[in-house]
């Protein structure tokens, strides 16, 4: 699972960078202002589509690896490292910049300690 700071603030947002900021969805709507970590899944990142709902983060590709019938990227968005499993094979250079996609809806947050704070909603999501 993917890890990165943030933080939620009282407008009911949060970010993990200066660029990079969301609406709460649903699970994380009665968190508390303050310092969180959200985790998502490697599968649960894509390329940017453009999708409303979508928090978009411009990123630069460290590594790009093929296993079988998938791709594997490995991308920086300013201090946050992510990896991201697109299926089908494709092709990155190292130092290309890319646009990822997460959905927040799919994101799990932890609170100092470490503790499950608020996790995704419903079937199919998790």
């Amino acid at each position: 699972m993917n890890l990165m700071s943030g933080i939620v603030d009282h407008n009911k947002t949060a970010r993990i960078s200066s660029e990079a900021t969301f609406a709460l969805p649903e699970q994380m709507r009665t968190l508390a202002p303050g310092e969180y970590r959200f985790g998502v899944r490697a599968n649960h990142i894509g390329l940017a589509n453009g999708a409303p709902a979508t928090l978009k983060v411009a990123a630069t590709v460290e590594l790009a690896e093929i296993s079988g019938s998938e791709t594997f990227i490995h991308a920086r968005h300013q201090n946050l490292l992510v990896v991201v499993r697109l299926e089908g094979v494709h092709s990155y250079q190292l130092g290309q910049e890319i646009s990822l996609s997460i959905d927040p809806r799919k994101l799990y947050t932890f609170d100092h300690n470490a503790r499950l704070a608020a996790a995704p909603l419903g079937k199919g999501v998790a």
